[in-house]
């Protein structure tokens, strides 16, 4: 039974819903949420509720040259006082001047609190209402993120999550939660050699980077980082293993020599039988950890010999609009030298797509010295001697033409296991669309593969693709896809048309603006009046965390209430007629 991706399958059913077809579904969509944004966007201007900018302007004035008048009396004040110091006026002269300056002063404060205590109970309603909504919304997200921090507890933070101090003085402080009372901590010795050109081997230089990866079901939970000491040695302090989910704990150890990361897999749980030696503090000229490992590294070479590429399954999955691939590929290193990869032209191996695919993607459990870039992927990481990488990634193919001239050549010698593609209807589907494969002349001018039919039970049909020989570096894979749907006409019209449609509606929303210039819509004053409120909500945050001082928070409060005032003002006159 060929190995499919039943899982990716879904993927291309949930791109292509059944009875829909996509392109006129985006093409109506396209076309509904641009006239549903202009009628949002045009509404404030054909509102009847309107005030002139100038009178606008005006209203908010008068508020700023209060707060003005009132700052010059203030500081007029302060500098009569400095001149009665300094004896250039009279004591008849500063009373004088005092009473008329404070008069004044108090006439302008009494102005602008009557302002603003005819809206201060509605100001302060609404950012205590800003503050609620606000709050509520962090506690839902509190709530929804709390069964996966409660996963994360479990296969992650757990972990990595210190003991106790008083039982490891070591370790954070913190201890365990009941549930994970079966958690243990180990020390871990790793001691790194490097292996000359005759095969002798030295103790790593100090400052290495060395660094144990947690693993939980094949996703990263945690990395310990250390160095080498002086003697090629890291010591980590608490590595954990639990043995009621150890089943789906591993771990990896990696160190970084001459720019490149050695992976290693470790084999086996850490155990330490002498566990009162975990309560003292740990002191590697007294004792060593009970768990030790030994890593050999070597410089790394940077050729490309013996490096080869194999296309172990290429799947097709046809959906409404595009092809789906799911291309599994490995990357093999046959020689006996560590290989660089990442010194190449370009920054790493170049792993192209075939011509004409479209946005690819890695695997999740991908890798980490690979990257995406365009329509190819990067292996940018070290090969270890007679090793392999296994790469997962997809890509889709638009439907052009009926049929499609698979080209893709890789940098180095490659081989091809299978190319299967799918002849059934499939569920999601709304017809059948039987794919073929026809083999088409290589390089040598013969064709490069065979095409055989495969079933795997009543109705499910294949065709399959074999290639026998190694193709040479550059030379590409070829092969011939059939049987996709072409592109109608009426579609690329229908997409042309919902593009003229926003065009136009954008040009008439520019001459109606224009028509209106000059005016202030309610709505348009209630936008600003929320934005305001919210600003204002943000500064009582901010006071209570002590990010900003009382005293920009004071002024800054000020000018936002008098703005506010304003707003509510306006909005008063506007809803009066």
């Amino acid at each position: 039974m060929l190995p499919l991706s039943t899982g990716h399958e879904a993927l291309a059913a949930s791109v292509a819903l059944a009875g829909v077809d996509l392109a006129l579904t985006l093409a109506v969509v396209a076309g509904v949420a641009t006239l549903h944004a202009l009628y949002l966007t045009l509404r404030p201007l054909a509102e009847r509720a309107k005030i002139s900018t100038e009178e606008w302007e005006r209203m908010e004035d008068e508020a700023a040259a209060l707060m003005i008048r009132r700052d010059r009396l203030i500081d007029e004040l302060k500098d009569i006082e400095f001149e009665a110091q300094m004896n250039k006026l009279g004591d008849g002269d500063l009373s004088a001047l005092r009473g008329r300056y404070e008069a004044e002063a108090l006439a302008v404060i009494s102005e602008l609190d009557a302002r603003a205590k005819v809206y201060e109970g509605e100001i302060s309603a609404a950012v205590e209402a800003n503050l609620a909504e606000r709050e509520a919304r962090r506690a839902a997200r509190r709530a929804d993120a709390a069964p996966l921090l409660l996963l994360a507890a479990l296969l992650g933070g757990a972990l990595g999550a210190g003991a106790a101090r008083a039982e490891a003085p070591f370790l954070n402080a913190g201890g365990l939660p009941p549930f994970l009372a079966s958690m243990q901590k180990h020390e871990l010795m790793v001691s790194v050699q490097v292996a000359g050109a005759g095969g002798a081997v030295a103790p790593a230089p100090a400052g290495l980077p060395v660094g144990v990866r947690i693993l939980a079901q094949g996703q990263k939970v945690r990395d310990y980082n250390e160095q080498t000491d002086a003697q090629g040695r890291a010591f980590f302090l608490g590595v954990p293993s639990n043995p009621e989910v150890q089943m789906s704990i591993t771990y990896e150890v990696w160190v970084d020599y001459e720019g490149v990361r050695f992976p290693f897999n470790l084999d086996g749980v850490p155990r330490t039988v002498d566990k009162e030696a975990l309560l003292d503090e740990f002191d590697p000229s007294a004792r060593l950890p009970e768990n030790r490992i030994t890593l050999t590294v070597r410089p790394p070479s940077r050729g490309l010999a013996g490096v080869s590429v194999n296309h172990s399954l290429i799947e097709l999955h046809p959906d409404e609009e595009s092809l789906l691939v799911i291309h599994e590929m490995v990357l093999k290193n046959d020689s006996d030298a560590l290989l660089d990869l990442s010194h190449q032209p370009q920054g790493g191996l170049r792993l192209p797509a075939p011509d004409g695919a479209k946005s690819p993607e890695l695997h999740q459990g991908a890798h980490e010295d690979l990257e995406v870039r365009g329509a190819a992927l990067y292996y940018i990481g070290a090969l270890l001697p007679k090793s392999s990488k296994t790469i997962k990634w997809y890509y889709t193919l638009p439907y052009r033409a009926e049929r499609f001239a698979w080209s893709q050549a890789m940098p180095v010698p490659a081989t091809v296991g299978i190319v299967v593609a799918p002849r059934y209807k499939k569920e999601q589907h709304q017809r059948q669309i039987p794919l073929s494969l026809t083999a088409t002349a290589g390089a040598g001018g013969q064709p490069l593969g065979e095409m055989r039919p495969v079933s795997t039970g009543p109705g499910l049909d294949f065709h399959s693709l074999r290639v026998s020989r190694v193709l040479e570096p550059g030379e590409p894979l070829v092969f011939e896809v059939g049987g996709l749907p072409a592109p109608p006409r009426w579609r690329r019209l229908a997409l042309l048309g919902a593009a003229l449609l926003a065009v136009l509606l954008a040009v008439a929303f520019a001459l109606l603006e224009g028509s209106t210039a000059g005016q202030l819509s309610r709505a348009q004053m209630v936008i600003e009046r929320d934005r305001l409120l919210k600003a204002l909500a943000r500064m009582e945050v901010a006071l209570k965390r002590e990010q900003i001082t009382p005293q920009r928070y004071s002024r800054e409060r000020e000018v936002i209430t008098a703005r506010l005032v304003t707003l509510y003002r306006a909005l008063e006159r506007v809803e009066q007629g």
